[in-house]
């Protein structure tokens, strides 16, 4: 009689094949929201400390605000709705050269975040 149809290790080596794609596209999916989040976090951390360091690049060299010491702020991102601290250090390296330090990144977590680093000079006054 010849047979019709499946045999039983036909479906289930078929079953085993379709459960093994389906949990690696499972991880898969998993991995690149994982990425994604951290992606976002980065790029938001990076904005901030751009913004934060273009604003006191704007500030004359003499400004209060641009005086030697550390300091903080708390931003809420609008893009992520995430909480982040911001903080930067002035270090005068000499009277024509300051070192701005902004670092920016995720509030009561370990994530890591952006740095930059800007040394400001006075103007040459030409």
């Amino acid at each position: 009689m010849a047979g019709k149809g499946f045999t039983l290790i036909e479906t289930l080596l078929s079953l085993a094949l379709a459960v093994f794609l389906i949990v690696g596209t499972a991880e898969l999916m998993m991995r690149a929201a994982h990425l994604k989040k951290r992606s976002d976090t980065l790029t938001a951390s990076s904005g901030l400390a751009s913004s934060k360091l273009e604003t006191l690049r704007t500030l004359p060299f003499d400004s209060a605000a641009l005086a030697e010491g550390a300091y903080q702020e708390l931003v809420k991102d609008r893009a992520t709705g995430r909480s982040f601290e911001v903080k930067w250090t002035i270090e005068k390296i000499n009277d024509q050269v300051k070192l701005l330090t902004i670092r920016a990144a995720p509030s009561r977590t370990a994530e890591r975040g952006t740095e930059l680093r800007l040394n400001l000079a006075r103007p040459l006054g030409f």
